[in-house]
């Protein structure tokens, strides 16, 4: 197939993009972690509490141990987003200066607490991006960008809620 008519080609999107509420949850410690936990919710302003809770001690057995080492510094993020198909679990983490790891899990709807691991597919989606993007930023500003003065505490304290 050529470019033209890849380009050309209709692409058929059910539902008109909507933004949806990213609340942050506070700092979660997990199995050594310091986590900052976020949720999104379609259709509501958070995901349900025990989705949350589950995705919490989720990240407990899936996080590496131990949580601080030469190339890991024991902080990152939890996103938990009760989208319109699925529940989803994003367990991020900080490792090598400056790569962000990632795992993620999915459970249906209708039992928000089973989270079975993504291996292939997707990785984020366009909502998740927004808490992605916010914590690369922090992370550049208060590790990165000068490194004499990297806090793990400055980047904890940043956090964001915002309807995206």
């Amino acid at each position: 197939m050529s470019t033209d008519k890849a380009v050309a080609r209709r692409v058929n999107i059910t539902h008109a993009y909507a933004p949806r509420p990213i609340r942050f949850l506070g700092i979660c410690g997990v199995a050594g972690w310091q986590l900052k936990a976020y949720g999104i919710a379609f259709g509501r302003e958070y995901p349900a509490p025990d989705a949350v809770e589950a995705a919490k001690q989720l990240a407990a057995t899936a996080l590496p141990q131990p949580p601080t080492t030469e190339e890991r510094y024991g902080v990152g993020f939890l996103t938990v987003h009760q989208g319109k198909d699925a529940c989803w679990a994003l367990i991020d983490w900080w490792a090598y200066e400056d790569v962000l790891c990632h795992k993620l899990y999915r459970a249906p709807l209708d039992h928000p607490t089973e989270f079975t691991q993504v291996t292939s597919g997707p990785t984020v989606c366009v909502w998740e991006l927004n808490v992605l993007a916010y914590e690369r930023n922090a992370w550049v500003e208060t590790m990165l960008q000068d490194p004499k003065r990297a806090s793990v505490m400055s980047y904890l304290a940043r956090s964001l809620s915002a309807d995206l």
